[in-house]
């Protein structure tokens, strides 16, 4: 206890205001973000977190000090919370805080409702913009989707398609149709979809399993 009252009376001879309610301001050398750093039992530590830990207690492994102040050479533990580090994030002038608090995309679309899609990465994006960007890219590298769909029916010894010789209203017509059945009947042609991959998986398995036997039967 008497170490830690002298390491305490030490780190504070370097700071202003202390003993007021004011931020007690680190005078030593602080690096890029301002932050004061010393070292303590052949450690080296943050200021701020050093004084916490040795005035009010210990901080969790997976909690990080935040300066309610705002004030990153502030050493004044009153000025001093352990918070998540995504809490910290939201409180800070960061780009998730931003992202977080936007209630609309840049394009004017609300991330509300239907319209709100959560990523894998646990991001927000909005539906409309999402679906322009595929439609985009779709359209940019529709010779390579068109070449990728020509070998896969190949492989499952699906006959070429003929190009059709519908004028553009009606094909049009076609599309529509077929979006409102596949909408009607989503659930279905999503089981006959899950169907027919796990089939022709187990098709592709068999096929490279008999190959495998043929070439150690040679060998």
């Amino acid at each position: 206890m008497r170490s830690n009252a002298n390491t305490i009376e030490k780190i504070l001879k370097n700071a202003s205001n202390v003993g007021t309610d004011a931020c007690w301001e680190w005078q030593l050398s602080k690096n890029k973000k301002g932050y004061g750093s010393v070292t303590y039992h052949y450690k080296a530590w943050r200021v701020h977190r050093l004084v916490y830990t040795l005035m009010v207690g210990p901080v969790a492994d997976n909690l990080v000090i935040d300066h309610i102040c705002r004030n990153h050479a502030c050493i004044n533990p009153a000025h001093l919370e352990p918070v998540t580090p995504r809490e910290n994030l939201m409180r800070g002038k960061t780009r998730a805080a931003e992202n977080a608090a936007k209630t609309h995309c840049k394009y004017g679309h609300e991330l509300s409702g239907d319209n709100l899609v959560i990523k894998s990465r646990g991001n927000r994006a909005c539906r409309i913009c999402v679906r322009r960007q595929t439609n985009e890219w779709h359209k940019k590298h529709e010779n390579i989707l068109r070449h990728r769909r020509r070998e896969r029916d190949r492989r499952n010894g699906i006959p070429e398609r003929k190009k059709s010789s519908l004028s553009p209203e009606k094909a049009e017509a076609n599309r529509a149709r077929l979006k409102k059945y596949r909408e009607r009947n989503r659930e279905d042609l999503n089981r006959r979809r899950r169907e027919y991959y796990y089939r022709t998986r187990a098709q592709r398995l068999e096929s490279s399993t008999q190959e495998s036997e043929r070439i150690h039967a040679f060998l």
